[in-house]
């Protein structure tokens, strides 16, 4: 059995969407938590952009597709870092948060119009991605006496595991 790309971004957005729905309930069940809230928008914006993949092979919107997608796959990863935050109880840095997004979009966008290199447009990406994961890895590491259950030690674990695998020489 061959799976192709688009029916493996179409599992995967329905994963993305099954969370949604959980963290829907989260919301509404922990209306006093910080957290889920921030991490029904990562879930949310993450669904769409996997959704928006599947309109990579569409010629006319081709362009729209790439301006749109990789800010909102950061917009998704800096979420779920808010959304720590928040569930810890800790001050979000706005100016960090702008910071980030912004000078990731202007580099995103000059990389896509200006001088047009996809392998420095998946640099920059993963360079923001990885440096959005580690804010989050270290809040979960400081806080992690806090928190008596698992959850927080598998999370940056998961997230240690993901960016070496993705780092790995060719």
């Amino acid at each position: 059995m061959v799976i192709d790309i688009r029916t493996l971004i179409f599992l995967t957005g329905l994963i993305h969407f099954l969370e949604v729905l959980m963290f829907v309930h989260q919301n509404i069940a922990n209306k006093r938590a910080m957290g889920p809230g921030w991490w029904l928008m990562w879930s949310g914006a993450k669904f769409s952009a996997l959704m928006l993949m599947l309109f990579r092979g569409v010629p006319d919107l081709i362009s729209i597709v790439i301006t749109l997608q990789n800010p909102i796959i950061l917009l998704s990863v800096i979420f779920m870092y808010i959304g720590v935050l928040r569930f810890f109880d800790l001050k979000v840095s706005w100016k960090l948060i702008i910071y980030i997004f912004g000078s990731f979009l202007v580099l995103h966008l000059f990389f896509q119009y200006v001088i047009d290199v996809i392998k420095i447009r998946a640099l920059i990406i993963n360079l923001y991605l990885l440096s959005v994961s580690i804010l989050t890895i270290v809040c979960l590491i400081k806080k992690q006496d806090k928190c008596d259950c698992y959850v927080c030690k598998f999370q940056y674990s998961i997230i240690i595991f993901k960016y070496m695998l993705h780092y790995l020489p060719d």
